[in-house]
């Protein structure tokens, strides 16, 4: 996937881009188990490379659990991400 951001508030480099590549293996009827690659290419200034890896565990069908481990691949990168989530999808809204 590739991705474009826009920070307005950033007069000299406001776009950004960020390309991903992600490998998920289903590991069961509720989860599945990823690697990632995740790259920051700003207009100007160096890019940031990411390794991400991960899983996810659905509680129903709306709802679910993940975590993530990143390593960074480059200086400009943090050297390791730890994160958590819980996501819910609302249907019918609109």
């Amino acid at each position: 996937m590739l991705t474009a951001f826009f920070f307005p508030e950033r007069s000299r480099s406001p776009l950004t881009t960020e390309p991903t590549f992600v490998i998920e293996k289903e590991i069961g009827a509720h989860s599945d188990l990823f690697i990632e690659y995740v790259g920051d290419y700003p207009s100007h200034g160096s890019p940031s490379q990411l390794l991400n890896s991960g899983g996810a565990y659905r509680i129903t069908t709306k709802q679910q659990i993940d975590f993530h481990l990143s390593a960074g691949l480059n200086r400009a990168a943090p050297s390791y991400v730890i994160g958590v989530g819980y996501s819910i999808r609302f249907d019918g809204l609109f």
